[in-house]
């Protein structure tokens, strides 16, 4: 998603503004979820317990919707230039 901002002029240094400006530029239709896939990523680093485990399972097919729709568009994208 950065490099793709960065071809398109932006720079983002932020993680949260690389979502916002990929939202932005059609990679993707929410960066708050996004946001919550970073925020549980995040939770489950430095700790490994069931409660985590269920955490991660519970957002799983929202991740795999979000991601198949960002491989799409990327590759919308990239037959464009």
């Amino acid at each position: 998603m950065k490099r793709f901002c960065e071809k398109s002029g932006k720079t983002p240094y932020i993680l949260k503004d690389v979502f916002r400006e990929a939202a932005v530029s059609g990679l993707i239709s929410d960066p708050r979820i996004w946001f919550k896939f970073i925020e549980i990523r995040n939770i489950t680093v430095h700790t490994y317990n069931e409660k985590n485990l269920e955490l991660v399972i519970s957002i799983f097919d929202d991740f795999s919707d979000a991601l198949n729709e960002l491989i799409n568009n990327l590759e919308k994208y990239s037959g464009s230039d």
